[in-house]
């Protein structure tokens, strides 16, 4: 049986189940959690590059900018052979033009472990997969400011959002299902006609019920808006644009993710195979292949 076919049976597999009670939009924490899991569980691999674009904005208007930075990351999965790797490499700006800089790698595949930086790549069995400089793709919409400042799962991140309480979910004709933290001041709106994706996220600084019940749109702390796209018959996210107030208030960092999905749902090498493929994807040389 080869590779395509075994993918095929694996997503039939992992959607066989979704399609039951699909129609009924969540009216609870739970449902609400339980629908946005199997919406995920749709996608068994991808390859996607995304572009990272952090401004600070100077108070008190927000306007004047303080700095900027950019960096481009490159991730690929596959849940079936437990296939995961991880690239990142910061763009300067040198006379207002970006300038992208060296790819740094890691990987796993299978048994396989790989790593590199400088325009090369090794297999090693000492590779440490520190994700800590990265984010997940799958998390994106789950999280704010933070998903740069510490690895954040996508799992990690629902679960988060599953402790909820008291949690409120409301839906409207359209299929817009929106959950609202009230004593964490926060509010996602989901639209379930769309991979069941956040197209939206407020939180508010919340210092006790009653302000919260009269907060203003200038007393939100941190904002989330996403566009979405279909790739392969599977809604995943094209643009993300997240503010959140830093350094006390007097700043605004504002990011913007561009998303560029190479592959979802289609076969990816792995194994051995694994570290060739990502070396010639990122532009890097091969320089230990142990057997």
């Amino acid at each position: 049986m080869n590779l395509r076919v075994v993918f095929v049976l694996a997503i039939l597999f992992c959607c066989a189940s979704i399609a039951i009670g699909q129609d009924k939009l969540p009216d609870s924490v739970r449902a609400f959690a339980q629908r946005m899991a199997s919406e995920r569980e749709k996608i068994v691999s991808y390859r996607v590059g995304i572009v990272v674009e952090i401004k600070i904005l100077e108070s008190p208007d927000f306007v004047k900018l303080k700095s900027e930075k950019s960096a481009e990351y490159y991730f690929e999965f596959s849940r079936l052979e437990g296939h995961t790797v991880y690239a990142s490499r910061p763009i300067h700006f040198v006379n207002g033009k970006k300038h992208p800089l060296d790819w740094n790698a890691m990987g796993q595949s299978e048994s396989f472990k790989f790593a590199g930086s400088a325009k090369k790549l090794a297999l090693s069995e000492k590779v440490v997969m520190d994700t800590r400089l990265f984010f997940d793709p799958l998390a994106v919409g789950l999280q704010f400011c933070e998903m740069f400042n510490g690895y954040f799962s996508y799992e990690d991140s629902l679960l988060e959002w599953s402790r909820c309480s008291p949690g409120f979910v409301k839906s409207d004709a359209s299929g817009m299902v929106a959950l609202n933290c009230p004593n964490d001041g926060i509010k996602i709106v989901v639209d379930s006609k769309q991979g069941f994706w956040p197209i939206s996220y407020e939180a508010f600084h919340v210092f006790d019920v009653e302000s919260l019940r009269r907060k203003q749109e200038d007393k939100i702390d941190q904002m989330l808006t996403q566009q979405l796209t279909k790739v392969n018959g599977i809604h995943v996210p094209k643009e993300t644009n997240i503010s959140c107030l830093v350094d006390g208030k007097v700043g605004k960092q504002v990011c913007k993710l561009t998303f560029d999905w190479k592959t979802l749902n289609e076969p990816i090498k792995t194994g051995k195979e694994a570290a060739l493929a990502v070396a010639e994807v990122l532009g890097m040389k091969v320089v230990k292949i142990a057997d």
